[in-house]
């Protein structure tokens, strides 16, 4: 439970992505006073954008969107099983499973990570591990097991 307040805190902090900012404009939720500069808007965790005129300019993002994967980075694997285990076994405790590299774990948790501006998924903290052009998976966090 503190977890989840702390992963709140720190998203509404962030500054919001391109995609959690694209609401059609009469869709949207107002999230601050009039007369509130960009800055202040998203320093508060909503978007801005002032392109159409007669609707909130500072306004709520959707709500962020949070996908299971198996970390591409050995340094954020969480074990999940034993030395030796078996990618059958590793399967049925519903973990994720690669043999290499040796020394580390062959099974492992998912980890949850968040959606972010061009279709990358990414934590608002932690270190930031990139996989591929335009496909980049930031760190995500493994105290989001218990979440969804």
């Amino acid at each position: 439970a503190m977890w989840f307040g702390i992963i709140l805190l720190l998203l509404k902090r962030q500054h919001q992505s391109k995609c959690r900012c694209d609401v059609d404009p009469h869709k949207r939720t107002n999230c601050g006073a009039p007369g509130i500069t960009p800055q202040e808007c998203e320093n508060s965790g909503c978007c801005f954008s002032s392109t159409v005129p007669g609707v909130p300019w500072c306004f709520k993002p959707t709500p962020p969107k949070y996908r299971k994967v198996c970390p591409a980075d050995v340094k954020l694997r969480k074990n999940c099983g034993y030395p030796g285990i078996s990618a059958n076994e590793c399967a049925r405790r519903k973990c994720c499973f690669e043999s290499k590299p040796p020394g580390v774990p062959w099974c492992f948790f998912h980890i949850f990570a968040e959606e972010g501006k061009n279709k990358c998924w990414f934590c608002p903290f932690h270190i930031f591990a990139e996989e591929g052009k335009n496909k980049c998976w930031f760190c995500p966090f493994h105290e989001c097991n218990n979440l969804l």
